[in-house]
């Protein structure tokens, strides 16, 4: 269960780094790609790189109650809107944009937040009895770059 808890960083151009442009982060049955130079912290949930007090690129993962089917998949929008919903309140913002993205080849709901000055998308994948929750957060005119990244490299290993 340590190896589960521990983050395994592997510096640019090892471990499935994309063109020497990033860090891997490993944790909880996951992985995906941050940016280089950004700091790696976790916590016992959570996996993320941040860089100054906006940016940041985290995933979440979490047990659910029920095993997920993709027959739930349409209907999904209305929990999880409430759910992208609360926590654009929680950051003084709103929920300004739905869609549906494929992550790690499965079909999933991204959510866009976005307050005075920052925007956050959240992005639901579910697998089996496990919820992952991609977060990024920027600046409203920050660097997308950044968000793509975590949503093209994510992957259960």
């Amino acid at each position: 269960m340590l190896g589960a808890l521990l983050v395994a960083v592997t510096l640019s151009g090892c471990g499935g780094s994309s063109g020497g442009k990033g860090q891997l982060v490993r944790g909880g049955g996951f992985q995906f790609t941050a940016p280089a130079g950004w700091s790696i912290q976790h916590t016992r949930t959570t996996w993320g790189a941040s860089s100054g007090k906006v940016d940041l690129v985290e995933t979440a993962s979490f047990q659910t109650v029920k095993t997920y089917r993709s027959g739930l998949f349409p209907q999904l929008p209305k929990e999880l809107g409430r759910v992208a919903a609360s926590l654009a309140k929680d950051v003084g913002g709103k929920v300004v944009g739905q869609r549906r993205v494929v992550v790690a080849g499965r079909q999933s709901w991204s959510y866009r937040l976005k307050s005075a000055t920052i925007v956050t998308d959240v992005t639901f994948v579910f697998v089996g009895r496990k919820e992952y929750q991609l977060l990024c957060r920027r600046a409203a005119a920050g660097d997308t770059a950044p968000c793509q990244q975590l949503l093209a490299t994510f992957a259960l290993p």
